[in-house]
């Protein structure tokens, strides 16, 4: 079986860029769930999709079992949870304040969607990548 990596990256758009609270990138749907506005920032030399404490759920195109991310954590702790297509926690994680960025991955049988929260009003995302495997 054939896959290939499908991500959304958030390095394609200009600092300071106001994104609104629900829209779709790379056939992610990305949903933000409260608080201020989130927005593109660069932060450390890289650039990400920076997140309040409230979060974001992301939909995946197709359930998977591996979500990857980058990932800075600069003012606390970024929590992961993962959610198969009922919604249910299958599995969570936890970045720590690191004040930097990391590549880090989520795994599950089947996930449909990633819940990322916290980080301080400093989180950022800067992509996302799943592996869509194809017939």
């Amino acid at each position: 079986m054939a896959a290939f990596n499908l991500c959304a990256n958030f390095t394609l758009f200009p600092d300071d860029t106001p994104l609104p609270p629900n829209f779709t990138l790379a056939a992610f749907d990305f949903d933000q769930l409260g608080g201020p506005q989130w927005f593109v920032n660069i932060t450390g030399a890289e650039r990400g999709l920076q997140f309040p404490p409230q979060g974001m759920e992301i939909t995946i195109p197709v359930p998977v079992r591996t979500v990857r991310f980058r990932i800075g954590t600069f003012a606390g702790p970024v929590d992961i949870a993962a959610l198969d297509t009922l919604g249910t926690t299958v599995k969570t994680k936890t970045i720590p304040a690191l004040n930097s960025y990391v590549n880090t991955g989520i795994r599950a049988p089947e996930i449909s969607s990633v819940v990322l929260t916290n980080g301080g009003n400093e989180g950022i995302l800067v992509r996302i990548c799943v592996a869509i495997s194809t017939p």
